[in-house]
């Protein structure tokens, strides 16, 4: 009887002891996916940062190439985003943030990557592509979609608006940095003629991102801008 009773003690140890060690490996791997979720997205958003961007974007080109398909690399700057911080402090600036954050994924396939570079940039890697319209396309509808916004929590909308570049693997560049650089020089000359609108980089800007940008024939600037209003 004593040794039967040793038995259940020891068998109900192993159990607890099984238990605790089940336990702590489950704790181990959270504390893992924490580490590896704050590494490669961004704390505010919740998007992938930069690195796991790139990663993605890497993938997205290899497999193009591979497919014989298209990529675009859509840079989003918003236009009147320091106005909003500056006008309803950071915890706005904070909110439309993630708001814009998820009206860009509602504009995309479950197969693209939404990321956040930093401040008020926002990179879109548009995979899978047979024609650069598929890219403006999606530009349009993102410029539609900033007309609707409202401020979060404010039940109106804002002045928050977005100059959106595109650049196409592989006309423009044949890895992620040389398309994001790309652009990033159509985007900036949305700024240039009055913001709001998007620009297709032209054959000219492949590589060095900063070459002229020149309109497709027989389309109206109106057109290659994306100015819907």
């Amino acid at each position: 009887m004593a040794l039967h009773q040793i038995n259940l003690e020891l068998d109900q140890r192993v159990r607890t002891r099984t238990r605790e060690l089940t336990d702590e490996v489950a704790r181990r791997r959270e504390t893992e996916e924490q580490l590896r979720q704050s590494a490669q997205h961004d704390s505010l958003t919740g998007l992938p940062n930069r690195r796991l961007l790139m990663e993605r974007l890497d993938q997205a080109i290899r497999r193009a190439h591979r497919d014989g398909n298209k990529v675009a690399v859509i840079f989003v700057d918003l236009d009147g985003f320091k106005e909003v911080n500056d006008t309803h402090g950071h915890d706005a600036g904070d909110r439309v943030l993630k708001d814009i954050s998820g009206l860009l994924l509602d504009q995309v396939r479950e197969t693209d990557t939404v990321g956040r570079l930093g401040g008020d940039e926002f990179i879109i890697a548009y995979t899978d592509l047979a024609t650069p319209e598929e890219a403006t396309a999606l530009s349009l509808r993102i410029l539609d979609a900033f007309q609707e916004r409202q401020l979060p929590g404010e039940g109106r909308k804002d002045k928050v608006g977005a100059s959106i570049g595109i650049a196409m693997y592989p006309d423009h560049g044949d890895n992620g940095a040389d398309l994001i650089m790309v652009a990033d020089a159509a985007m900036y000359d949305v700024k240039r003629r009055g913001k709001n609108g998007f620009v297709l980089a032209s054959p000219a800007n492949r590589r060095c991102g900063r070459g002229p940008l020149i309109p497709r024939i027989n389309e109206p600037l109106s057109v290659i801008l994306g100015i819907t209003g």
